[in-house]
């Protein structure tokens, strides 16, 4: 059955995909060129990856025909899943699911909200885009290929630890940074947890917290702390119920800040922080596999030896 299954796919994507060079691909504008890689070098907010319509216009611009130009046109504009060929960091996720929080905090920007604040918060140095943009905000540095690179000043970094905290729901947190009636540069607005976990109090004048990352990759993050009082450390990384928290190696509460962002609260003094994606559904996957594997085993072992007797 696996055999039938996969034994076809060569043939069926063949023949949309056999007029279009892997060069087409990669991109390969100077645009692009110029973007920082690498985890401390920022993000780039790539609209025609992030908008599904807008992708599509982009996409097919020149026509409903799949073929170099269309390739080659999202390939550019960072559309789909290129940006993993020359390994740029996107406010985008790599999995077809996406993230419908991080879209939705990223959609703050785009109903008349702080672009440039909402942006800097997800650490976005770079918007590149096909089509111009009115934002305030965002300064134009370069044009190539048909796609414009802005600059996004003021970028928040890996962490940061804001003042104050309080617990608001969802829908509260999009109105106010839609309204900018929040900096979240000094208040971090935290979704309230069935658990209660408490937050900690304002940070008083003349204390100070920072962190230092020692280890940062994709799905595992290690930084050291310190701080004079206990502070909430947010990620500008996307949150999701898989992640797991150790602080010196003790479980700790993971909260999700700002709508779509990962917080972890630290105490007072020098401390480790370990974050590590962890989701549920791996193990799960992973138990069945096991157990089908298992049950195969048994059958085979199960049968008379030699094969059906006759």
């Amino acid at each position: 059955l696996a055999a039938l299954a996969v034994v076809p796919l060569p043939w069926l994507a063949g023949e949309p995909l056999a007029a279009i060079p892997a060069a087409k691909v990669a991109p390969s504008s100077a645009e692009i060129a110029a973007l920082p890689r690498g985890a401390g070098s920022g993000r780039v907010f790539a609209p025609a990856g992030q908008d599904r319509t807008l992708a599509l216009r982009w996409r097919y611009a020149g026509g409903p025909s799949w073929g170099e130009g269309a390739v080659s046109r999202a390939a550019e504009a960072l559309a789909g899943y290129t940006n993993l060929f020359p390994g740029i960091p996107t406010t985008g996720s790599a999995s077809p699911i996406g993230n419908p929080r991080m879209e939705r905090l990223v959609g703050v920007a785009l109903t008349g909200g702080d672009a440039a604040g909402v942006l800097a918060l997800l650490d976005v140095r770079h918007v590149l885009s096909p089509f111009p943009t009115r934002a305030s905000g965002l300064r134009l540095e370069g044009r190539g290929g048909g796609v414009l690179r802005y600059a996004v000043p003021g970028a928040f970094g890996r962490a940061y630890f804001p003042l104050e905290s309080r617990f608001s729901a969802d829908d509260e947190v999009f109105e106010a940074f839609r309204r900018r009636s929040v900096d979240p540069e000094k208040t971090a607005l935290v979704a309230p947890l069935p658990a209660g976990a408490p937050l900690p109090p304002p940070r008083p004048a003349g204390s100070w917290a920072a962190a230092r990352f020692l280890a940062d990759g994709p799905e595992r993050a290690e930084l050291a702390t310190s701080a004079s009082a206990p502070s909430l450390l947010v990620l500008t990384r996307s949150w999701d119920p898989g992640w797991k928290a150790k602080v010196d190696g003790e479980p700790a509460a993971i909260l999700r800040a700002q709508l779509a962002l990962l917080a972890v609260v630290v105490p007072p003094g020098e401390h480790r922080l370990e974050i590590a994606y962890r989701p549920s559904s791996f193990r799960t996957g992973l138990g069945l596999s096991a157990a089908g594997l298992l049950g195969v085993l048994v059958l085979a072992l199960a049968g008379p030896p030699g094969g059906r007797p006759r």
